[in-house]
């Protein structure tokens, strides 16, 4: 399958200049990149492998976030016992610590699934990414470049 996002790098970033949350999100990912596992099937070509599970994540991301991290937890943790806010992979914001928040929480995950999905689908990756030993596929990189080319613009 061609890469609809051939315009921007696959390659990863010599650094992250990304500060907050998303740097850290960020930086963990090119973390990553020396984990010796690579994925089954590539992000480009996920949509034809699994069309259907493709088709209702896009149409109703609020309502697949959660089941995601819930079905990760049970694979490679404890289940719903190990679910934190955001995994711990993000600091906290103001007052509130994500690192101890909602813990074991299946409601607090749906939540997050509900009110963040993008996010939380991300921490998914990540999570089943250093579970496995998962390198960042190519297209992890455009997303990446994306999102760090499309923040400042979005608030200007």
């Amino acid at each position: 399958m061609s890469n609809p996002c051939f315009c921007i790098p696959s390659k990863p970033p010599q650094e992250v200049k990304a500060g907050g949350n998303s740097g850290k999100k960020y930086g963990m990912l090119l973390d990553m990149q020396t984990q010796p596992n690579a994925f089954q099937t590539n992000l480009c070509d996920a949509p034809c492998a699994s069309p259907l599970k493709c088709c209702v994540s896009c149409l109703f991301p609020n309502c697949t976030a959660a089941p995601w991290r819930e079905a990760a937890l049970n694979q490679y943790g404890h289940g719903i016992e190990d679910y934190v806010c955001c995994q711990g992979y993000i600091p906290g914001c103001c007052c509130c610590k994500f690192e101890t928040m909602g813990r074991g929480s299946a409601a607090c995950m749906w939540l997050e699934g509900c009110c963040c999905a993008g996010l939380s689908m991300s921490i998914t990756r990540i999570y089943v990414m250093q579970a496995k030993q998962l390198h960042p596929d190519p297209v992890d990189y455009q997303v990446f470049f994306y999102f760090a080319w499309s923040a400042p613009a979005a608030h200007s």
